[in-house]
Formats: C-alpha cells, sequence, structure tokens
C-alpha cells in the first residue's frame, strides 16, 4: 500500500482527495529485483496505457500518519516496520513522487 503508480503524470488536484490520482493502476506485485538489489520491481495489474509513462509515488498509507505523529513514537516505529528498506544500510526508503518511472512491458 506504501506504493502508487497513475497511468501517466497523476490526474486532478491534489488538494482535491476525491479527484486526485483517479487514473492509478492497481499493484499484482512489490518485491526486490533480483538483479538489482538497489531496485524495486512493481508488477502492475493492467498495462500503462500506449503513449503514457508511468508515474510512481511512495509514501505511508493513507489514514497511517496521524496529524501529531512527531508526538507518538509507536506510530513512527509501525510504518518504520511497513517500510522497503535499504539492502546495506537498514534505513526505511524515503518517501518520493511521483516521478516518471521506467516501463517494461
Amino acid at each position: 500500500a506504501w506504493f502508487a503508480v497513475f497511468d501517466g503524470p497523476p490526474t486532478g488536484d491534489v488538494s482535491d482527495a476525491t479527484t486526485y490520482g483517479t487514473n492509478t493502476i492497481n499493484l499484482t506485485g512489490v518485491m526486490r529485483d533480483p538483479d538489482d538489489p538497489s531496485a524495486i520491481r512493481l508488477t502492475l495489474a493492467v498495462p500503462v496505457s500506449p503513449g503514457n509513462v508511468p508515474h510512481v509515488r511512495y509514501m505511508p498509507p493513507p489514514g497511517q500518519l496521524p496529524q501529531f505523529a512527531g508526538q507518538n513514537p509507536e506510530v513512527w516505529t509501525t510504518i518504520a516496520n511497513g517500510a522497503v528498506r535499504g539492502a546495506e544500510s537498514g534505513l526505511p526508503l524515503p518517501t518520493f513522487g511521483p516521478l516518471a518511472a521506467m516501463w517494461v512491458p
């Protein structure tokens, strides 16, 4: 639930949760790339539309981060346990995106 893949740039207005990102593509798999331990392989339920470049976002799932999380260390433990971690450092991957991603059909 930390990754979101969009069919092209996210649609809608980022300040309106009812319209933003309505072009997401469901994921059927998330795993470390066996050929490159610094990469994550995302498997999409359907192909990206012709002419579109997928955009990827990585962040805590909606509702998992309370408004005052800095005052609640248990929340950060829960989030860190669900995060993808670096193979060497063990540190959680920082949130990012949406960024254009490489598409391999």
